[in-house]
């Protein structure tokens, strides 16, 4: 299983599994890592794993978060990657993944066919752990290849996607056979056999 090692000053204050689809971390002690730091927003970042996939998002924290010395909103996370959150130092280590892959991969494959718009008629397979749909800063949906199924999750922009005519949020919600997905007017429907 994956996990995030955090330091400051070169003293490591707590390891995390990974265990959850989805973690925040901030000063908030409703964050499901609390970090007691004036320099940390409340909510500051998030980090998403399916399969062997871990991302991670800054929540618009002030100070921002930064992955190798490079600021970003959103990025996927490799072994090994050092993360900074204003004077936190967090190391992220890829787990074992073997398990994962293969209960993945027994697993039917889905995908997604366009029903509106210029590109109707056209399947995107989802074959990769997590697949992104969308704009950046206007409307992306993240669908997720566990081994309990595919996952969506509301994850950029101000308007949220739909699914079966209600608003996506940020928490995954499991996709079935025949759901809908409205990805800002343009109509998809999920096939998974």
């Amino acid at each position: 299983m994956a996990k995030i090692i955090i330091s400051h000053d070169g003293q490591v204050l707590q390891e995390v599994q990974l265990s959850k689809d989805r973690i925040t971390i901030g000063r908030h002690p409703q964050c499901d890592v609390v970090i007691e730091h004036r320099a940390i927003s409340a909510q500051h970042a998030a980090i998403s794993t399916a399969l062997d996939e871990a991302m991670i998002e800054d929540l618009g924290s002030t100070n921002g978060t930064f992955v190798n010395g490079r600021r970003i909103n959103k990025q996927v996370l490799a072994d090994h990657d050092r993360i900074v959150l204003a004077m936190i130092q967090i190391e992220f280590v890829a787990g074992p993944v073997a398990a994962s892959k293969a209960a993945a991969a027994a697993m039917p494959l889905g995908h997604v066919e366009v029903r509106s718009g210029p590109h109707a008629g056209k399947k995107l397979p989802l074959s990769k752990p997590l697949t992104t749909l969308g704009t950046p800063g206007t409307m992306v949906l993240a669908i997720s290849r566990t081994p309990d199924g595919y996952m969506a999750a509301h994850i950029d922009g101000a308007v949220p996607p739909g699914v079966n005519g209600a608003p996506l949020g940020t928490q995954p919600r499991k996709l079935v056979d025949g759901d809908l997905i409205d990805l800002g007017g343009t109509q998809m429907a999920f096939s998974c056999p």
